[in-house]
């Protein structure tokens, strides 16, 4: 982790948190869920994508826009109409990975 939980508890900006459980560069437990958990912030999103590794989020390209274009339309230009591409219900539905939003508990 870079950060202490006293750090991470400060944080009071919305904060996005892109991962994969089995990535291969950053621990999913000791960096995203972590941090998640102990943000300040009740503006914070973790979008895992299950069993997929660092490189996820640039293929396809496609995904990290989805998420980067509702998060920054709902918090930078103030525009409610992003927030509902920010639940459970309306993450994309991919063969592969399984996204969900919050950190995953499973096997």
């Amino acid at each position: 982790p870079l950060t202490t939980d006293e750090m991470l508890a400060a944080v009071t900006t919305p904060t996005m948190i892109l991962h994969g459980t089995k990535d291969e560069f950053c621990d999913y437990e000791g960096n995203a869920v972590n941090t998640y958990t102990h943000l300040g912030t009740q503006d914070r999103y973790l979008i895992t994508a299950i069993d997929a590794d660092h490189v996820i989020w640039y293929h396809p390209k496609l995904l990290s826009q989805h998420f980067s274009t509702a998060f920054f339309g709902y918090y930078l230009k103030g525009d409610k109409t992003y927030q509902p591409y920010l639940t459970q219900e309306n993450l994309p539905v991919l063969s592969h990975p399984k996204l969900i939003l919050g950190a995953y508990e499973g096997q």
